[in-house]
């Protein structure tokens, strides 16, 4: 299949291998962060040498699905612009820089990681950073979440099993993820959910270097690079008799705390930087001042994954090529709202400014300060009205 770019036709073709066999997949599918710290289900084998980009196609596992052409992004490379994909997680940050610092110095050497931090703060960028930056990144690495997968088959799911193991196994058995693995990285999200009876399990593989699925005597030896990750304090878990002590102590050969979207020095340019990856390009949109420090000083309770979903919804729903204060979603602008704008003291206002802050008093009050309701008898926006507020320095009554 050819497709033409630029007057050209390029035939060269490239192949995305999806690891977990369950579903086809392209880089479309992906956020451009997740393309450039190679996400885990996606791995492609184009030349890079010769082509920035090339047309490739997906293969078709379950046969149900259309084969589906479309462009190699050059963000798949394990190395932009001179930098590590590692170094591309961090725009000045301390904590980040050590973290980074530190997973360099360690990745080519047999100890695992623990990634600990608030959810959303990209515990599973950062081990699929560390996978690139390694010499295993032409190796797979197999992802589980352990939280995600019930407890009668997250055994099965590591350890695989053989031909009628149990009822309804599948005839030709399952390899399970740990041996799917082998050679690269396995990434055990959420292990503070790993059941108890399994975590004896791991660390006798972990220990051993070798799986025995479920209906099989054989031993399978593997090589893994080991990286974990959790919300939770482990030693607390194991303080509570949930986690196994001596599983914890294998696991955590270092531990590297990912800061809070709230704390972070970089917020800034993190900001700008997942802006311009979300627009495709730093020409597409931009954002003023105004919006920008709102969105910095805003809590991010949701972390990276909340500021990436408040970028994807403001680009698509902007008409214009820069985003401003009013284009920020209500959560955000009402939050910030009191520090972005300066403020007015009302002994400075006019006499028409004091008129309209009576009646816009009293229209507050007669609604129960309910801002919405406000909003919708005065025919604007939420942002408007909030904005209006402040400049008349009238505050929010709770």
């Amino acid at each position: 299949m050819d497709s033409s770019r630029g007057g050209k036709q390029l035939s060269r073709m490239a192949t995305v291998k999806i690891d977990s066999g369950d579903y086809p997949l392209t880089i479309d599918d992906l956020s451009p962060m997740q393309s450039r710290v190679g996400f885990a289900t996606a791995r492609c084998d184009v030349d890079r040498g010769r082509r920035s980009s090339a047309d490739f196609k997906l293969p078709n596992p379950n046969n149900g699905y259309p084969l589906k052409t479309c462009r190699q992004p050059r963000v798949l490379d394990r190395a932009l612009n001179g930098r590590q994909v590692l170094d591309q997680l961090e725009f000045g940050d301390t904590r980040m820089r050590l973290n980074v610092e530190r997973a360099k110095k360690l990745l080519e050497r047999d100890i695992p990681f623990i990634l600990q931090g608030e959810t959303g703060t990209g515990k599973d960028l950062f081990a699929k950073a560390a996978h690139l930056s390694s010499s295993r990144a032409d190796k797979p690495l197999i992802a589980v979440n352990c939280a995600a997968l019930p407890e009668s088959l997250i055994e099965s799911e590591l350890f695989g099993y053989r031909s009628g193991a149990f009822t309804g196994a599948c005839k030709d058995g399952c390899r399970g993820k740990i041996v799917q693995a082998n050679g690269g990285t396995l990434f055990l999200d959420e292990i503070g959910d790993m059941p108890l009876h399994l975590q004896a399990r791991l660390l006798r593989v972990l220990e051993e270097r070798e799986v025995i699925p479920l209906g099989g005597e054989t031993p399978v030896e593997v090589d893994i690079r080991l990286m974990s990750a959790t919300h939770e304090e482990l030693r607390f878990l194991v303080e509570e008799g949930r986690f196994r002590e001596d599983l914890y102590y294998r696991l955590n050969g270092i531990s590297l705390q990912m800061p809070p979207l709230r704390d972070r020095e970089d917020r800034r340019a993190l900001i700008l930087h997942l802006l311009e990856e979300e627009a495709g390009g730093p020409d597409r949109i931009s954002i003023n001042k105004t919006a920008l420090d709102a969105l910095d000083g805003y809590n991010w309770p949701g972390n990276i994954r909340q500021l990436r979903n408040v970028l994807r919804a403001l680009i698509g729903l902007s008409d214009k090529a820069v985003i401003d204060l009013d284009d920020l979603p209500d959560e955000v602008f009402s939050a910030v709202s009191t520090s972005v704008m300066p403020a007015q003291n009302p002994s400075s206002h006019n006499s028409l400014d004091i008129a309209q802050r009576d009646a816009l008093l009293r229209e507050l009050k007669s609604a129960r300060w309910n801002v919405t309701r406000v909003a919708s008898r005065l025919d604007m926006s939420r942002n408007t009205l909030y904005r209006k507020m402040r400049l008349l320095d009238i505050r929010l009554q709770r």
